[in-house]
């Protein structure tokens, strides 16, 4: 070496305090044997640079192979001062050629036996540098006893960039009074042996904790280098010592297995019935925040149910107690290694079997997880989940109340309810569900239901015609629907049955018939041992049926159930006491298609906890008082009140009739009344009336009983001495038939494939069907042909014996129309008011639609409303529009129709143009065909902030308030203006409009003329011809008022 290399190589910072420790210094011990499983070492991708071989150790001078295959050696001896100086090194070429190659290389000695050495990678693989000890000591060959060492794997969150990464570190302490050098190797453990090796690190001393885990922690990268860079992992390290860095190794002492990943306590579970059930998973390694989340994050796992079926018969796995609108659940970074439960229901279906289903859960983290990326697409072991419902439990169950009412339990115990009132006819004491019913005097002293109230968290539907006095009208409407629970779920079957479809599964269905009605109660499977009122305990114990309220003090069980005075639901003051509906009762359907893993980017969370099989023909009634979009907010009067729903506040109606009653039969009579009937002569009676194909097809299956029905048909004919409610037995009858005859229908292949079935205390599966040629369906009574036999013989009412019933649809003769033929075509539509009072305030809703309460009504294409506009003056004057219009009725129920109030778009009257009126309104009249009108009725549109209206009859009056002004009906305070106009008054706060300052002077007044008798000559006979005019038209509108009256209509006697 010259003496400037040598003096340049002075200059440098000193390498006895920067080198590299040379990598696998026990492999390059000369003698070193390789293993089978090791690869020969390789300087070649060496960095150049200052190495160190630790304290005794040099590089080689014996040309003995090492664990390479051509080794490098030194020749010459080392430096025996502190300067840097340069030293030959030779490649062993193998076959005798022991120095194939030689170049030079630097070395420092940097204090007794501990040399450095600038090293160069040689130009070929695998080709190495060998090593030697200088001093081998006795101990060398001893290995340490390190027995008393118990390594544990640690895991922590680092940040060396902008993303968190892991490290995981095996602690240990080491031996009191020892300075053994320690290698540490990582592994992937099954729990009881390794499957790989991950990462060897070379002997090093325990100078502390920090230093021995900065030099020896298994990293993200290191796993992922060998395809383990995702959780769900099983880690071990191992720990062996030696007395120095190429000494004579220890027994490995290794850690415990751990787990890094979430882990799942019960993998098999069942649920039964409507029990829930809770997974406990726990996530056992930290994850990194982001640094705005102070160190507390979620870490968030979805969880997938793939779908055996889309049937509505088949039960459903459901997620319970989540968080809205997602499957799945979340752990804390704060709550590492604490169990976090996932809970579980069944989503029942309909079938009638006891069935068992086999679900697999599917859990995954997020597919990105942008604050620490290891945890992103963490797919866990599948969870196997058996979902056993017995649907058996509900064959046959009904809760019914039929006029007048004769009752029926769920567990069916019959009995008699004459007493007036409200009462709880059935409430699931689990869920916020509830059926309330009201009696009223319908016979001298017999009692019959009149208004039902069906109640889900905080929706309310009520169907109520429990008024006093001849002016009792159907109110069917959403009272209060803030949960949307029941949106949806209000299905209008014909003009006088409805069905109600609870959460629970429970389906409740109201019957009308003429001012009364039937209430029938199916339950669902989540009623079982959870309900009480009059329908009973069910629980297939009848002896406990007719137990009383607990909390009261009547004898009377049927008394015992009236509805408390803050618990009545059809008094509107109770709504707010309504419990909301709490969200931990949410089901979540974590859906993926196809049985498979691929994800459904989609969850639906909703408050059914079981299915219901819907027909296609029901559709959904009244959404639009259920609209997502429309909150409560405070008019003036301070009352929170939701305008955009635009509905009626009350069914109270100012409309007094001028056309002579005509009669319109509630219900027909099906066989000939008798003057009296004891039992016999009403059995025969009742038999005769049941006479029907559907009847004859629904008592031949054994599975039902509809004794019920006929028994009923008798009592009431007895009482009566008539046979006016046959008819709503037989209704009830054909909806018990129907019902069960649907909810029993079998079940396909596809259907069936892998689930277990118990018919007669035996299993039947998807092998066992093969095996003893099983054929479906297993219940062989309720088939798909039975169900279309009793679909094409079962109309509404019996068609009211105006029509013949083909294929399920009533054929009406030509004077009835409907569909249940119960409207004669001949009478128009009988007027029975427009609700409110015929007031509509726009305080309180926008006044786009109005309903119109009415009998004889049809659900036809000409279903119209006819509207005659008007305008209201600040006199309190009424002038009418000539501006007619017609509007699409659209039948809400049998008795109220929503007339659109579209605003004309031709000329004005001069009153309108001028803007001088303060409130507008309608001359309200509906026909089923276009043609025939009801009687008119009023409705008046004001703002009450600046107008007060009031309605009587006919008669409308509307004045100012004091402090405002109005025009076209809006308010303006004092000093607002109104085109050049303003809002003044006196300190009466009586206001009035005044030209202000931009409005043009008034035109003077024209002169008198002077030849008075000449404008005289002319005007007379235009005079003259004028009148003679006028009483042409006079006579034209005498005729065509005549003739609308002839219709139906009549003209409204108002001021004109």
């Amino acid at each position: 070496m010259s003496a400037v290399d040598a003096d340049h190589r002075q200059t440098v910072d000193d390498p006895c305090d920067s080198t590299i420790v040379l990598d696998s210094l026990k492999q390059r011990v000369i003698g070193y044997t390789l293993s089978a499983d090791e690869t020969p070492l390789c300087d070649y991708y060496m960095t150049e640079g200052w190495y160190s071989m630790g304290t005794n150790n040099v590089i080689a001078k014996s040309e003995q192979l090492c664990g390479t295959v051509y080794n490098w050696y030194l020749q010459g001896d080392l430096p025996t001062d502190d300067q840097i100086t340069g030293i030959t090194v030779c490649r062993n070429g193998g076959k005798g050629n022991i120095c194939s190659e030689a170049r030079t290389i630097h070395v420092k000695r940097c204090e007794e036996n501990r040399y450095v050495f600038d090293l160069v990678a040689p130009d070929g693989c695998p080709e190495a540098y060998c090593i030697e000890s200088l001093q081998p000591s006795n101990e060398t060959d001893t290995p340490p006893d390190i027995s008393s060492v118990k390594p544990v794997i640690e895991a922590v969150v680092v940040k060396p960039g902008a993303t968190n990464m892991l490290n995981f570190f095996c602690d240990f302490t080491p031996p009191a009074g020892t300075n053994y050098f320690y290698a540490v190797e990582w592994g992937i453990s099954t729990g009881r042996s390794w499957t790989h090796t991950i990462k060897r690190f070379d002997p090093i001393q325990y100078v502390s904790q920090f230093d021995f885990r900065d030099k020896t922690a298994l990293t993200e990268g290191m796993l992922r280098d060998k395809n383990f860079g995702h959780l769900g992992i099983t880690i071990a390290c191992s720990v062996t010592a030696q007395h120095d860095e190429i000494g004579t190794s220890s027994l490995a002492r290794e850690s415990n297995p751990k787990f890094f990943g979430i882990e799942v306590l019960n993998k098999t579970i069942r649920v039964s019935n409507k029990e829930d059930t809770t997974i406990f998973l726990r996530i056992t390694v930290p994850f990194g925040c982001a640094d705005v989340e102070l160190g507390k994050c979620s870490m968030d796992v979805n969880v997938f149910i793939p779908r055996k079926s889309k049937s509505c018969k088949m039960p459903d796995l459901s997620q319970t107690k989540g968080v809205r609108n997602r499957c799945g659940l979340s752990f804390r970074s704060d709550r590492i290694n604490q169990w976090v439960p996932l809970h579980l229901t069944a989503f029942d279906g309909v079938t009638r079997l006891d069935i068992t289903t086999k679900f697999n859960l599917v859990l995954n983290t997020r597919a990105t997880v942008p604050t620490h990326p290891f945890f992103a697409n963490y797919f866990l072991d599948p969870i196997k989940v058996e979902v056993h419902t017995d649907m058996t439990l509900l064959k046959n169950k009904l809760c019914y109340s039929h006029n007048d009412p004769h009752m029926g339990s769920f567990d069916g115990i019959r009995y008699e309810n004459q007493n007036s009132g409200k009462f709880i006819l059935y409430r699931n004491t689990k869920y916020q569900t509830q059926v309330q019913m009201q009696t009223t005097e319908c016979y001298t002293n017999i009692w019959c239901n009149c208004g039902v109230v069906v109640n889900a968290g905080r929706d309310v539907f009520i169907v109520n015609n429990c008024g006093n006095g001849v002016k009792r009208k159907w109110n069917i409407r959403f009272r209060e629907c803030q949960d949307r629970i029941l949106r949806r779920k209000v299905f209008k079957v014909n003009n006088s049955k409805y069905e109600v479809i609870l959460p629970t599964g429970t389906k409740v269905t109201i019957k009308l018939y003429g001012h009364l009605l039937n209430v029938d109660i199916a339950p669902g499977l989540a009623d079982y041992l959870n309900t009480e009122g009059l329908c009973g305990k069910f629980d297939g114990d009848i002896s406990n049926d007719r137990a009383k309220r607990p909390d009261s003090k009547e004898t009377d069980p049927n008394k015992s159930w009236r509805v408390k005075a803050e618990e009545d639901l059809f008094d509107s003051r109770n709504d707010d006491n309504l419990e909301i509906w709490k969200e931990e009762r949410l089901l979540c359907s974590c859906n993926a298609d196809g049985g498979s893993v691929n994800i459904v980017d989609k969850v639906t969370c909703h408050p059914t906890v079981s299915k219901t099989c819907q027909d296609d023909r029901e559709e959904p009634i009244l959404e639009h008082q259920c609209s997502f979009s429309v909150r409560k907010r405070r008019n003036v009067h301070g009352m929170y009140v939701q305008k955009e729903l635009d509905l009626h506040r009350t069914v109270e109606t100012s409309f007094v009739s001028k056309r002579h009653s005509t009669h319109i039969p509630d219900f027909p009579l099906l066989v000939s009344k008798r003057m009296t009937y004891d039992y016999e002569s009403a059995k025969a009676d009742c038999q005769e009336a049941f006479n029907t194909d559907v009847f004859s097809t629904c008592s031949s299956i054994p599975d039902i009983n509809l004794d019920d029905f006929i028994e009923n048909c008798i009592l009431d004919a007895q009482i009566t001495n008539s046979m006016d409610w046959a008819l709503t037995h037989l209704e009830a009858l054909k909806d018990k038939c129907m019902h069960e005859i649907k909810v029993n229908q079998p079940l396909s292949a596809d259907e069936l494939a892998e689930v277990d079935i118990i018919v007669n205390n035996t299993v039947i599966n998807t092998e066992t069907r093969l095996n003893d040629s099983l054929t479906l369906p297993l219940i062989p009574t309720f088939s798909t042909e039975l169900l279309e036999t009793v679909e094409e013989v079962t109309c509404p009412n019996e068609c009211n014996g105006n029509g013949k019933c083909e294929k399920g649809i009533c054929v009406c003769s030509a004077k009835y129309i409907g569909e249940d033929c119960s409207v004669d075509r001949t009478v128009p539509p009988l007027m029975e008011g427009i609700p409110d009072r015929g007031e509509c305030d726009l305080q309180f809703r926008e006044c786009k639609r109005t309903s119109v309460f009415g009998s004889n009504l049809a659900e036809t294409v000409d279903l119209t409303c006819h509207l005659v506009p008007f305008v209201v003056s600040s006199k309190s004057e009424i002038v009418k529009s000539n501006n007619i219009t017609t509007t699409k009725g659209d039948l809400q129920t049998l008795v109220e129709v929503s007339c659109p109030l579209q605003q004309s778009r031709k000329k004005r009257s001069t009153l309108e143009q001028e803007g001088d009126y303060i409130a507008s309104g309608y001359a309200i009249s509906v026909s089923n065909d276009g043609v025939e009108y009801s009687e008119e009725d009023i409705l008046v549109v004001f703002d009450s902030e600046c107008v007060d209206c009031i309605k009587q009859d006919e008669n409308v009056t509307c004045k100012q308030k004091p402090g405002y002004c109005v025009k076209n009906g809006q308010c303006y305070r004092f000093g607002e203006t109104y085109g050049c106009n303003v809002c003044v008054g006196g300190t009466d706060n009586l206001l009035y409009w005044e030209p202000g300052r931009d409005c043009p002077l008034p035109a003077p007044p024209p002169s008198e003329p002077k030849n008075l008798w000449i404008i005289a000559a002319v005007v007379c006979p235009v005079v003259f011809i004028v009148v003679v005019i006028g009483g042409l038209l006079y006579y034209q509108s005498k005729r065509a008022m005549s003739k609308r009256k002839k219709s139906g209509m009549h003209s409204i006697d108002v001021p004109k």
